[in-house]
């Protein structure tokens, strides 16, 4: 399973967020830029770039403060932006809990590149129990959320890759779960 670790790597990098971002990848570029009014202003400015470009330590702990306060402060983003630091280690040991836990604030908050990391987090059993259930469920909210092409494409072939471990009755509850879930949204 580990090669679904992999292709959540390469979604989250390719996958597009919405209208009012850009992602650029977080740890090698210019960071996610944040346009919307509403998002405070340590949103709007490439933080990631700065704890990839630089070593200093004090520097990487106040960028994940501000983070974490705008994360517990309700802020799907600034959570799948820790979720991405914790998952790769970046200024702070690598951590999968902490991983899991910050991608399924941002999931639950319907950033869709979180909702594809807690699928793929669920499938390898990293920071949580495996659960072909939930991974399926988080990837079938993606695949419905994204359109057609490349993007909703590498989804479904996640989603076919989780089917193999799951009977059919698994596959209909996981279903009807993130159709719940999309229900509840709306």
């Amino acid at each position: 399973m580990r090669r679904v670790a992999l292709l959540a790597l390469i979604f989250s990098v390719a996958l597009a967020t919405p209208s009012w971002a850009t992602y650029v990848d977080p740890f090698g570029g210019a960071g996610l830029q944040i346009s919307r009014s509403s998002r405070s202003d340590a949103l709007r400015v490439p933080l990631l770039a700065n704890l990839a470009d630089r070593q200093d330590d004090l520097i990487q702990k106040e960028l994940i403060d501000v983070l974490k306060n705008e994360a517990l402060g309700g802020e799907p983003v600034a959570s799948y932006r820790l979720s991405l630091i914790y998952y790769f280690g970046q200024g702070v040991p690598q951590d999968y809990e902490q991983a899991a836990k910050w991608s399924l604030s941002a999931a639950e908050g319907s950033v869709v590149e979180a909702q594809f990391v807690l699928s793929t987090l669920y499938a390898d059993g990293l920071g949580l129990g495996r659960d072909y259930i939930e991974a399926y469920k988080w990837i079938a909210i993606v695949v419905a959320s994204l359109p057609t092409g490349e993007r909703r494409d590498i989804a479904l072939g996640l989603r076919a890759i989780f089917e193999e471990y799951m009977s059919l009755d698994e596959v209909w509850e996981a279903e009807r779960l993130a159709q719940e879930w999309m229900s509840g949204m709306r």
